[in-house]
């Protein structure tokens, strides 16, 4: 590009003046000489600018009448094809409209545009440019051209580009990942009243057992399955992506109708996608695996005010409510009542953290009697007396404590106080030399010391071991027995009897019975309630009583309610008895 220099024209004197401030004479320089040094410098700035940035003058309406070499080949045209040529000639798809017109309006007003364009080369390709268009108005009101200052960011948007990817795919299916779903349901603009935004999340819950079992590389390989199958469906979704490590998301925008019609839609697609991926998924080596699923779902309006990751957490949550099975399952739709209760549950555990220091939990007894009605020891069930919420139901918060671990704290309360207990009722001949029974969990036995707990209380009130009974369900026989049965057997050493309660509801072989160091079984009250009026039932209750025998336990029929279950408990033989019938639960 050039810029035409100044003119030589004649030579000049400049007067020179002395130290006491009269002229002195002239320094002599030509204007031509003056003119050389302006045109060196022009050069200099010149060659700086065209080493540098690319340059082009413009005239306003558009039209190129100046360009420099960098400019030329950064765009792929030579400078003389260019001249002459209106600026769109470079203008991309990549900005909309509205880009260009603000573009033009601003130097048409005479003011400075600064942004970054991208520009369309000459093969075809893209170059991104950061622009300073300067306007240039030659005397007149108004701006009569413009000239461009511009730097090649084509390399740094690439870059950003490569990072971007990095930064929203999963790296093993090449699907878009959890931080680009946010992206997408954010950016989810729909008409309130007619539209609203559908998200289904699938998990299948074999990848984790995969993994264990088998290695990594095989979850992945079902994970890699699983996708390819996702993406053969015709479901046009606007994303699909996986969202974590076994779960998958569809997002659908725009979904017409009622928020109750965009449900009914996302329902049939979701059961779309269970039965295609319930044909199974063929692994290495041929084997065909029949995933077990989780699938939930949820529709919004209003997923641009709520944000992505609120609308995907409402998915998630409906998810986790779902049943995982083989070829049964059902989608679960997201509603407000489930963050109600999860918002409850939360409140729950926070508030279980201080109620042991706060004392707020007590023991209720109530009697195991034998054939004559007689008392021959006592159950004690924990009880929480809420200072807000009064009598909180253990159904509600005992789940929540082992799930947050907070039923070791709570176990060890319920270990000394039924301890302390025992012995205050030393003073009393009537109770003195009958058990007490306490419920312990899995999870206590499994994670924990919970022997030394024990033995530690028995010694600090000197009771007698065989004066307390732990009572553990059929559910320490679904994670690790031998570890729980070691710690039964190191109770039943020291003294302490042990009661299988619940029996019937879970999964109790005869072999794992055997093993157990019981002396007890609780029969289930499920089975008790329909002695009356089903014959299977008793002849199933009748077959347990027959079974505990032969192993040489005793049994215990719970929730027995009236007489008529009473009598025909004992004669089958059952030895003690315990429901409403012969006492309710009452504080110790």
């Amino acid at each position: 590009m050039s810029i035409t220099p100044p003119s030589r024209d004649s030579s000049q004197v400049s007067p020179a003046e002395g130290a006491d401030g009269e002229m002195r004479g002239g320094v002599h320089m030509t204007r031509s000489r003056e003119l050389e040094l302006l045109h060196e410098t022009h050069n200099d700035i010149a060659l700086a600018l065209d080493m540098h940035a690319m340059l082009t003058v413009t005239s306003i309406d558009g039209t190129f009448l100046e360009v420099n070499d960098y400019f030329a080949r950064a765009t792929g045209y030579s400078p003389e094809h260019l001249i002459g040529s209106k600026f769109r000639m470079l203008t991309s798809d990549h900005h909309p409209p509205e880009f260009w017109n603000d573009f033009w309006e601003t130097v048409k007003r005479g003011e400075v545009w600064q942004g970054e364009m991208c520009t369309r080369t000459a093969d075809g390709g893209a170059c991104w440019m950061y622009s300073t268009s300067v306007p240039m108005f030659d005397g007149h009101d108004t701006p009569q051209r413009f000239m461009n200052i511009l730097n090649d960011i084509t390399v740094v948007r690439e870059a950003e580009a490569k990072i971007r990817k990095i930064a929203y795919t999963d790296p093993l299916t090449g699907l878009a990942n959890r931080a680009a779903m946010i992206d997408q349901i954010s950016g989810c603009d729909v008409d309130e009243e007619t539209e609203a935004c559908a998200l289904i999340t699938i998990s299948l819950e074999d990848f984790q057992m995969l993994s264990d079992a088998f290695g990594y590389a095989l979850g992945e390989r079902l994970i890699e399955k699983a996708a390819l199958r996702l993406q053969a469906l015709d479901l046009k979704p606007d994303l699909l992506a996986r969202t974590d490590s076994d779960v998958f998301g569809l997002v659908f925008h725009r979904v017409g109708g009622t928020p109750d019609e965009a449900a009914d839609r996302a329902e049939v697609i979701a059961n779309k996608i269970m039965a295609e991926l319930n044909q199974g998924l063929i692994l290495d080596g041929g084997a065909t695996l029949q995933p077990a699923m989780r699938v939930g779902y949820g529709v919004s309006s209003q997923a641009r005010k709520l944000g992505g990751a609120a609308v995907l957490n409402q998915a998630d949550t409906a998810r986790h409510r779902s049943l995982s099975s083989r070829g049964m399952q059902r989608p679960v739709r997201f509603s407000i009542e489930m963050m109600e209760e999860i918002q409850r549950s939360v409140n729950t555990v926070l508030d279980l953290r201080k109620a042991v220091t706060n004392r707020e939990f007590r023991l209720h007894r109530q009697p195991i009697v034998d054939v004559d009605g007689e008392p021959i020891s006592y159950e004690l069930l924990l009880r929480w007396e809420h200072p807000e919420r009064g009598l909180v139901p253990p159904n509600e918060f005992i789940p929540l404590a082992e799930q947050s671990g907070q039923i070791l704290e709570i176990g060890d309360w319920v270990v000394e106080e039924a301890c302390r207990n025992l012995a205050k009722r030393r003073e009393d001949p009537h109770v003195r030399n009958l058990p007490l029974s306490i419920n312990v969990s899995e999870y206590q036995l499994r994670v924990g010391s919970f022997v030394d707990r024990v033995r530690a209380s028995l010694e600090k009130y000197d009771v007698r071991p065989s004066l307390l009974c732990v009572e553990v369900t059929e559910t320490l026989l679904h994670v690790d027995i031998d570890r729980s049965i070691a710690q039964l057997e190191e109770l039943r050493d020291l003294g302490v009897k042990i009661s299988l309660d619940d029996f019937g509801t879970g999964f109790s072989s005869l072999s794992y019975l055997q093993r157990l160091p019981v002396h007890e079984v609780k029969i289930d009250r499920s089975f008790i309630s329909a002695l009356e009026h089903d014959d299977s039932q008793m002849k199933f209750v009748q077959g347990i009583v027959k079974l505990a025998h032969m192993l040489g336990l005793s049994t215990v029929a719970e929730g027995v309610e009236n007489e008529a279950q009473f009598h025909r408990l004992r004669s089958m033989g059952t030895d003690s008895f315990q429901g409403y019938v012969f006492g309710k639960p009452e504080p110790i």
